[in-house]
């Protein structure tokens, strides 16, 4: 027991003294001091520089000194200003006046004078509204040429070619085809000279389409020496058909008032009928309605395009029950016969024929 004591007592002071196994072992085997190749050698890291702003690539604008500028047309001095950018602005100011006096768009302009802007020193300057009121008044020394462009457009009539036929009696005119106006696109170039036209020209001209030649026919036969009308005039006129056409209206109720011929030297080119107000008119052959105007002095009309040539007209309606594109079978119903009376008319190859010499009194 007394030795186990000592000998705690030995170690206790032996780590006081610092003189632990591991020192000791420390002291007898020293660590070899290394040689200088064997030296690492440490690169310090670069210190980071503060950011600076970036300069502008653009170099810096020096202003230019406002020197005294007097504006020169054509040799001579008419004002002076405070800098050569006020002298400049001046003239693109006059220019834009001028302009405005032209139009609003399509406009390019040019200056008429030799102009000069020339340094001045120790001459009375003048303000930018005087020396603008003086180039742009009536008085102004500068000339501003200007040139609008505009496209128009216009009409081109059209021509009319008229044949005389002698199937047809003197005073009969018949339009063949109906003419039609055509249309142009032109561009104008206007020239101006301080906002006032001075003239223009025809820079481009192109159709938009043609006009269309109008077709009349005149007739030449010569007139009957004596009025001719009756239920048989003009049967030397009429093609042969087997027709199987009906009246227009019911002849029980209707009667004929006027018959086809001439009256007066004048063509009727049907026949009227005097009818009850409302009386119903009927269809006198299958066909396919073409028209269904107000036509003038015939009132209310409904024309009717058959087979063979033939249209037949019903005018003097007091209204209609068709429209233009029905088809219609013969005694269908086309409308209501007004107040005054009923006209009837049948035209065969563009010809009015007398409508006794096809027409039975059926009434369906």
């Amino acid at each position: 027991m007394l030795l186990g004591l000592l000998m705690a007592i030995a170690a206790v002071l032996l780590i006081g003294l610092d003189q632990t196994g591991s020192d000791r072992d420390m002291r007898a085997h020293p660590t070899p001091t290394p040689e200088p190749d064997f030296v690492r050698q440490t690169t310090p890291l670069p210190i980071p520089q503060t950011a600076q702003p970036l300069e502008s690539e653009a170099p810096k604008r020096t202003e230019e000194p406002h020197i005294k500028t007097t504006v020169m047309v054509d040799g001579r001095a008419v004002c002076t200003l405070a800098s050569k950018q006020a002298a400049e602005s001046l003239i693109d100011s006059v220019v834009d006046h001028f302009e405005r006096l032209c139009g609003e768009t399509n406009i390019r302009s040019e200056l008429g004078n030799e102009i000069e802007l020339v340094n001045s020193e120790d001459v009375e300057i003048m303000s930018f509204d005087d020396a603008l009121a003086l180039l742009t008044g009536e008085e102004t020394p500068i000339t501003v040429i200007s040139r609008r462009l505009e496209t128009q457009t216009e009409l081109v009539g059209h021509e009319v070619s008229i044949n005389r036929d002698s199937a047809y009696f003197v005073g009969t005119r018949i339009v063949v085809s109906y003419g039609i106006d055509g249309k142009n696109c032109h561009t104008v170039e206007y020239t101006y000279k301080n906002g006032e036209q001075i003239g223009s020209r025809d820079v481009e001209v192109y159709p938009l389409y043609q006009a269309v030649m109008e077709r009349i026919l005149i007739g030449s036969r010569p007139i009957p020496a004596a009025d001719t009308s009756g239920e048989d005039f003009g049967r030397s006129d009429c093609p042969y058909f087997d027709w199987n056409l009906r009246h227009p209206v019911d002849l029980n109720s209707c009667k004929i008032v006027k018959e086809f011929g001439f009256y007066g030297g004048v063509l009727h080119p049907g026949i009227d009928y005097t009818c009850p107000e409302n009386t119903i008119c009927k269809a006198v052959r299958a066909g396919r309605v073409i028209a269904v105007l107000e036509r003038g002095a015939y009132g209310l009309t409904v024309d009717i395009e058959h087979a063979d040539g033939l249209i037949t007209r019903y005018a003097g309606l007091s209204r209609a029950g068709v429209k233009v594109g029905d088809e219609l079978s013969i005694a269908d119903q086309i409308g209501y016969t007004d107040k005054s009376e009923f006209h009837f008319e049948m035209i065969l190859d563009g010809r009015p024929r007398n409508p006794r010499i096809y027409l039975f009194k059926l009434f369906d």
